[in-house]
C-alpha cells in the first residue's frame, strides 16, 4: 500500500527526494504548536519561497510569450498566481487530506473557509519542489515550470 505522501507525489507527477522538506511543506504552524515533538518546520517559510518562485515562473513565461509592457506583464502575472487559482489546484489534488492541521483547524475545516490555507499549502509545495531540486544541483525554476506545465496550471 503506497504511503499518503507517495500518493500525493503520484498525483503531482513529482517525487521530492528530501522527505523532511515535504513533511514541512504539509505541516501547519498550528499543528506544531499543539505537537511540540513534531519539530519546528512548517509550511509558512516554504510558502514564501513558493510564492516568489511561482511569480518568477509565471512572469518569465509571460515575458517569453512576447509581453513586454510592464503594466500588462504585472497585471497578467497577478492574475496568473491569484489565490483562487492556487486554491483550485489545492482542491483538485485534495491537499487537505495530506496536511497536518491543528486540531481547531481540522475541526473547523479551515480549508473550506477561504483561499488562504490552500494557497499557502500549494505555494509550500512549490517551494519544496524548488528547494529539493536545487539541493540536487539542478535548476529549481525549471523543475517548477515542468511541474506546473504537467499540472496544466498555465
Amino acid at each position: 500500500m503506497p504511503s499518503p505522501l507517495s500518493e500525493l507525489e503520484t498525483r503531482l507527477g513529482f517525487t521530492i527526494k528530501d522527505r523532511t522538506i515535504l513533511d514541512a511543506a504539509l505541516t501547519r504552524q498550528a499543528y506544531i504548536n499543539e505537537n511540540p515533538t513534531a519539530g519546528n518546520d512548517c509550511m509558512d517559510p516554504l510558502a514564501t519561497v513558493g510564492d516568489a518562485v511561482l511569480g518568477a515562473v509565471v512572469a518569465t513565461r509571460l515575458y517569453e510569450s512576447g509581453i513586454r509592457d510592464k503594466g500588462t506583464l504585472t497585471s497578467e502575472k497577478i492574475r496568473g498566481v491569484n489565490r483562487d487559482k492556487t486554491r483550485a489546484f489545492a482542491e483538485k489534488f485534495q491537499l487537505h487530506k495530506f496536511i497536518r492541521w491543528g486540531k481547531g483547524e481540522e475541526k473547523n475545516k479551515v480549508w473550506e473557509q477561504g483561499s488562504q490555507a490552500f494557497d499557502a499549502a500549494f505555494e509550500a509545495l512549490i517551494g519544496a519542489v524548488f528547494l529539493d531540486t536545487r539541493r540536487q544541483g539542478k535548476d529549481g525554476l525549471a523543475a517548477v515550470q515542468v511541474l506546473l506545465e504537467g499540472l496544466k496550471f498555465f
